[in-house]
């Protein structure tokens, strides 16, 4: 309610115009008035000039030392020619006792010794073993020769001579012939098949 009426109160003395009295003419002071600066052109100094100007600057530099740099390279330097008023070299003589070479046994001739023999042994044994088997093959050929000869003579058909046997003789048994006789499994049935035996 407070902030209301405040609210209506401003707005009712915003409503009202309230102006401020003139001076008169005859007593009013004239108005100070100077003329305005003219403005005062000058240069631009930016960042991006200043590095420019240092680059090139720079590079600028480095290029002429390259170029001092290959124009001092291209430039003929000859060694002076002492060779033609020097005397030539002589080696002097040593006074250390001449060498003398020994008989060096390198271990690569040892094992290719080494190597030589075992394949000579090798080549002995798998020679010795082909001939074994070259041997034992043909024992087995003889023998399968053999063999199929041997069936062959068999299988021929010879012709046997009849054989004449013995003529056998049949002669009259002298135990007595078997009697049948009915098994008693139960006396019941025993006694039935009586009954009806008796019967008949």
């Amino acid at each position: 309610v407070l902030c209301v009426s405040v609210c209506r109160s401003l707005s009712l003395f915003f409503l009202f115009f309230f102006s401020q009295l003139l001076q008169a003419i005859e007593t009013a002071e004239p108005l100070a008035w100077s003329p305005p600066k003219s403005t005062v052109v000058r240069p631009f100094n930016l960042q991006t000039e200043m590095r420019g100007e240092h680059n090139q600057r720079s590079w600028q530099a480095k290029v002429d030392a390259e170029e001092e740099e290959s124009r001092h390279r291209r430039e003929f330097r000859a060694r002076p020619a002492t060779v033609c008023y020097e005397q030539p070299f002589v080696p002097a003589p040593s006074g250390k006792t001449p060498v003398v070479p020994d008989d060096v046994v390198l271990n690569s001739d040892r094992r290719a010794e080494a190597r030589h023999q075992y394949e000579a042994k090798k080549a002995e044994k798998e020679l010795q073993v082909a001939e074994e088997q070259h041997h034992r093959k043909l024992e087995m050929d003889k023998r399968q020769k053999e063999e199929v000869h041997q069936l062959r003579r068999s299988l021929v058909h010879k012709a046997q001579p009849v054989r004449h046997y013995k003529p056998m003789e049949i002669q009259r048994g002298t135990h007595e012939l078997t009697q049948p006789i009915s098994p008693e499994f139960s006396n019941r049935i025993t006694a039935k098949y009586q009954k009806i035996h008796t019967h008949h």
